[in-house]
């Protein structure tokens, strides 16, 4: 065997031992004590170090015949790290120069660029591959990323691009079907895009969102431990008002991110939430009898003119009303009067809702969740709504020894469920939630 067939065999052993690193920093979760989670970016930075170190002792750039795989693997391996880093870029592109069509070392680049923040150059390395091979799963995630993470001149190019995305999300799956990873960055498009479209689409997105998530996790563990992915799971279960599900994927989440402050405050506010709106429930206790009288009267006195005057109206289900201790869980065929007691403001899109706590005329209690409205836009305290054909849920939350237990109402169209004060809530009231998608490790 010839001195450079000997290089060349180490130089395959050395590619050998990168994608065991790779496995090593992408299943850290699974295979690593949990007290070593928070040390995981250290150990594996320190194992890379060690495998550069030892490359560059035993391999010999002179005695090496293909100089583009050469430099593309010590490219790939400082790569492994989460930040950019100049090195990797110039190894990377010697490579491409020796060897311009050298598809990984382009995925490689593009995944450098994007650590820098360049994202239109990234994209064009990883469309730089797909026309080599449109079938490149790895190009197709990436370029789906790219695309919906783009900036953007007007909400329709935005959207378009979006569109794009998840096209490309689908085609990767149609290379691998059991590819998690890929899975998951189809939910992640799905859930950019559910948040731009009309109630109608949106629905559907949805679905389809909790669907690729739930396919993702089952179908690789890796993906399981990746806390951004859980963290965006989240959000779609907590806007689904799956609420104990949510807060599992958020705690899951800060296990294999502890320092993640965003995550933790996210799970922090949850829990308060659920406190919140248990308190509230009782806080007729706090009303003296005759502000909970007057509440009362008011209630009985709405409720009497909406059975005369809609005694007729199938819309307004003839004008039969119930008090909350009458409603069955799910819809229910009548109107519900009620006086909004107080308001709960999100400035910080934690519930994608407006919750309202208001008080019928038996002076009973339940929390009311108003989606698609403009934070402050919606009824007040002191104002008194009325709801057709409410829809009531019933939840029970355990965490951490705690339970917590309430019934709401969802009103998910508040255009067509909703009164407040004798009026139509009004078009320049709605607006979709904004739901932010965390690219980590996506």
């Amino acid at each position: 065997m010839t001195e450079k067939n000997d290089e060349e065999e180490e130089l395959n052993r050395f590619e050998d031992k990168i994608k065991q690193l790779y496995n090593y920093r992408d299943s850290y979760f699974i295979t690593e004590p949990e007290e070593s989670f928070s040390a995981k970016n250290a150990n594996v930075d320190k194992k890379v170090d060690e495998l550069f170190k030892e490359f560059n002792s035993k391999i010999n750039l002179n005695k090496i015949s293909d100089k583009a795989n050469y430099y593309y693997l010590k490219g790939w391996l400082l790569n492994i790290k989460n930040d950019y880093d100049k090195e990797v870029f110039d190894l990377l592109t010697k490579s491409i120069k020796l060897r311009p069509n050298y598809s990984v070392a382009w995925i490689e680049l593009g995944e450098c660029y994007f650590k820098k923040g360049d994202l239109k150059l990234a994209l064009n390395c990883f469309e730089t591959v797909l026309k080599q091979n449109p079938k490149e799963k790895k190009a197709l995630r990436y370029a789906s990323i790219m695309l919906r993470s783009l900036p953007w001149s007007t909400p329709d190019e935005k959207k378009q691009n979006v569109i794009k995305s998840i096209d490309l999300a689908k085609k990767a799956l149609e290379c691998d079907l059991s590819d998690g990873q890929s899975w998951a960055v189809l939910a992640n498009a799905y859930l950019t895009f559910a948040f731009m479209t009309n109630r109608m689409e949106h629905n559907s997105l949805t679905k389809n969102c909790k669907s690729a998530y739930q396919k993702a996790i089952m179908i690789d563990k890796n993906v399981a431990t990746k806390a951004d992915v859980l963290f965006n799971y989240a959000s779609i279960l907590q806007y689904e008002e799956e609420f104990e599900e949510a807060l599992t994927c958020l705690v899951n989440a800060s296990k294999y991110d502890p320092e993640w402050r965003e995550l933790v405050q996210r799970k922090q506010n949850l829990i308060s939430f659920f406190n919140d709106i248990c308190h509230k429930i009782t806080e007729t206790s706090n009303l003296s009898g005759k502000k909970l009288n007057s509440l009362r009267d008011r209630c009985r006195s709405d409720e009497e003119k909406l059975r005369k005057q809609y005694a007729n109206n199938l819309e307004m289900c003839n004008g039969q009303t119930k008090q909350l201790e009458q409603l069955v869980d799910g819809p229910n065929e009548c109107l519900l009067v009620c006086k909004v007691q107080s308001y709960t403001s999100d400035i910080h899109n934690i519930f994608y809702c407006s919750v309202l706590n208001v008080i019928d005329s038996n002076g009973n209690n339940m929390a009311i969740f108003i989606y698609d409205i403009i934070n402050g836009r919606g009824p007040k305290s002191g104002d008194s709504i009325v709801v057709i054909r409410p829809v009531v849920k019933a939840h029970h939350i355990r965490y951490d020894g705690n339970e917590y237990r309430f019934r709401v109402i969802k009103i998910s169209k508040p255009l067509h469920e909703l009164y407040v004060n004798n009026r139509r809530i009004g078009v320049d009231c709605l607006s979709i939630p904004i739901i932010n998608v965390t690219l980590k490790s996506d």
